[in-house]
């Protein structure tokens, strides 16, 4: 309970999840036999639902660690670095930017906002997004 290094942890071995999810294509879901018959329908695995799963939960719990929140931003940064694809770098930079909000009421110390702003610029950069959306106000006369 309240472990940032349990929450580190499965926070890496989601990203290395996410990092494998981001080269693949989403699965079908609709599976059909030889005759072309609907034989079975799964269940909708798609990229935006993964990272949503492995992110959500630990970002409304974690908003106010800083070393959760710069581990998330982490792992996007490595998923990003997986996929060239359009629709899914929309969705890690969707969650960085809720990683920001969530984390921005609760971090309260400039250098800590100030290397959460630095992850957000280098994610901002690699999925050409304009990072000013999700940086957190630092007061540079307390740094």
């Amino acid at each position: 309970v309240n472990d940032p290094t349990t929450a580190n942890n499965c926070v890496d071995f989601l990203g290395n999840i996410l990092v494998q999810a981001a080269r693949r294509p989403d699965p079908f879901c609709y599976y059909h036999d030889a005759d072309g018959r609907l034989r079975l329908v799964a269940k909708d695995v798609s990229f935006e639902r993964l990272v949503d799963d492995a992110l959500n939960q630990i970002r409304q719990y974690a908003a106010g660690d800083v070393s959760v929140v710069l581990r998330m931003l982490k792992i996007l940064k490595e998923v990003a670095q997986a996929t060239s694809d359009p629709k899914r770098q929309a969705v890690l930079w969707r969650h960085a930017r809720m990683i920001a909000r969530a984390a921005d009421p609760k971090i309260h110390e400039p250098y800590d906002r100030q290397q959460i702003n630095e992850r957000v610029r280098r994610l901002a950069a690699m999925l050409d997004q304009a990072p000013g959306q999700a940086l957190l106000r630092v007061d540079e006369a307390l740094l």
